[in-house]
């Protein structure tokens, strides 16, 4: 989500941590992001702000033993060796592979996700489920692929899998349906579908001719002259395999009511149809920009089918989400265009604003190929367009044309989201803003836009460890922000860590390294609601 490492360490938005001591009165922190200025919580600026410092409410939830764990991550994180070669290294040292999923994950099933939730309900915090299994060899199946034909076999096997994907997303939204508030679930297509047949897509989509502006009753005949049309049979009908397993997922979001059984993974739920505006939203995770044209296409119509209303309009609202990266150097006039389209065809953008996610691999595929990279080469590029695009879909989101999660773990883009609002008039509890983050990071971020009545997710991803390894290795080198500017996760652990033994050395040593459970801040992950009524009275 978030934040490449090139769009994580803003320059002069950072955070000057200062220990408790150099404190006036140990006063919590607020922190001025446009000059790095520390002030008093009781000083007033023009700019509303929050005490993203104050470690000691951050981390109240967790225990030591916990903060030492996660501090012993991140410091891995931090290791070039590690970032240079994090996938071999994932599958060569099981113990690192465990560690990380332990700080990254939730668990193996989407029920696991009731061992976090006292921890992020406590501040203010819900959850977006996330199944995170991915194959290493994601686009082999395109090696089977002959003048756009597939093997039997394969075809067989490749829809094997695509049906047991669609069986973990839909456990994720029946999840997602029980938890309080707005349930939120991501979906990654190339989970789906070939990624070759989307490959296919996106070079017909590029080299289409401009499209018609078209009306509801046209987009039938327009879809069977467009780029679709271009493709061989068996992949046309791979795509409408795919698109048939998104209306399936889509149907479950929209048809999913709270209640029913004990464990959180909605066997208990009945299929009934929710009031508008309560059902699950999807995201659509972003991949590779080379897939993009395809994505936006398929995305687009899904949206176009079912973002019809605004909520506060009586609708459903933007029920499908679309991810924009800053760090794509068409991004702002690519989202000038969706509104307008969104706004001429009468749906709602559902618009997930992120840094960027695949920077590196951007990079080395633009490289192997002599071509440009899509990329900005200065991070104060990202900056600029994630702040216009933040801009364009803030004011989309005051005239009831979009809806906008922010996925930034950059505290200096979240302080002028924050500000933004509050100059434009959108209340927090309110509006459809939402703010994301990465479990295992940017506790503080999380916690004290929670803590305030904003609406915060912690992205929780669930799977088998083997099969989430390309996870776990991006969010290695997403925390390489961890070096190359803020290291505020870091410095805040350490300080907790400290504040705690210096206060009472002899607990806190029997409960790191003596066995000892408990203490004052063991609230993490034990007794978190056991099934959704516990964890929802």
């Amino acid at each position: 989500m978030c934040t490449a490492s090139q769009s994580c360490a803003r320059p002069g938005k950072g955070l000057r941590w200062r220990p408790d001591n150099e404190r006036a009165g140990n006063s919590p922190v607020t922190v001025n992001f446009r000059d790095g200025i520390v002030f008093p919580a009781a000083t007033t600026l023009a700019d509303k702000e929050f005490a993203f410092a104050d470690h000691r409410a951050v981390y109240e939830h967790k225990s030591s033993e916990e903060l030492l764990r996660s501090l012993v991550v991140l410091q891995l994180c931090a290791s070039p060796l590690l970032v240079r070669h994090s996938g071999a290294l994932l599958d060569a040292l099981p113990w690192l592979r465990e560690a990380l999923y332990r700080h990254f994950s939730v668990g193996h099933a989407p029920a696991d996700v009731w061992g976090r939730m006292n921890a992020l309900r406590a501040n203010g915090v819900q959850a977006i489920m996330d199944f995170a299994e991915e194959d290493a060899g994601a686009t082999a199946l395109s090696s089977t692929t002959t003048a756009g034909r597939l093997d039997v076999d394969a075809e067989a096997e490749a829809e094997a899998r695509y049906e047991r994907r669609v069986a973990a997303f839909l456990s994720s939204i029946d999840t997602a349906a029980t938890l309080q508030s707005q349930g939120f679930a991501a979906v990654k297509l190339t989970a789906l579908a070939d990624p070759a047949v989307l490959e296919a897509l996106a070079a017909a989509t590029a080299t289409a001719p401009a499209e018609p502006q078209p009306a509801e009753a046209q987009q039938q005949a327009e879809q069977q002259q467009g780029p679709e049309a271009r493709l061989a049979p068996a992949q046309q009908a791979q795509l409408a395999a795919l698109m048939g397993r998104m209306d399936r997922l889509v149907e479950r979001a929209l048809r999913k009511v709270r209640g029913g059984g004990g464990g959180g993974g909605g066997g208990g739920l009945q299929t009934v149809v929710m009031p508008a505006g309560e059902g699950v939203k999807l995201m659509i995770d972003a991949e590779l920009s080379h897939l993009r044209p395809a994505i936006d296409r398929l995305v687009h119509q899904l949206m176009a089918k079912h973002n019809r209303a605004a909520a506060a309009a009586g609708g459903d609202g933007a029920v499908i989400f679309i991810t924009y990266q800053a760090y794509l150097r068409d991004v702002q006039p690519r989202l000038t265009a969706d509104l307008e389209r969104a706004e001429r065809q009468g749906y709602v953008l559902g618009a997930k604003l992120v840094g960027g996610v695949y920077l590196h691999l951007e990079r080395r595929r633009a490289a192997e190929r002599g071509e440009p990279a899509p990329v900005w080469d200065r991070a104060e590029d990202t900056y600029a367009a994630f702040d216009g695009c933040l801009e364009a879909l803030l004011r989309a989101v005051r005239a009831g044309r979009a809806e906008l999660m922010v996925g930034s773990h950059n505290q200096g883009s979240v302080q002028v989201a924050v500000t933004a609002m509050d100059r434009l008039g959108l209340d927090p509890a309110e509006s459809p803003v939402y703010f994301g983050q990465l479990l295992g990071m940017a506790d503080n971020i999380s916690f004290t836009l929670g803590q305030h009545g904003y609406k915060t997710f912690k992205y929780c991803p669930h799977g088998e460890p083997a099969k989430m390894r390309p996870y776990l290795s991006r969010r290695v080198l997403e925390t390489q922000y961890s070096v190359q500017g803020g290291r505020q996760d870091l410095r805040m652990l350490q300080a907790e860590l400290w504040r705690r033994i210096s206060q009472d050395p002899a607990g806190q040593m029997a409960q790191l390294f003596g066995g000892g459970g408990g203490g004052a801040a063991s609230a993490g992950a034990g007794g978190a609601g056991k099934a959704p009524q516990a964890a929802q009275q």
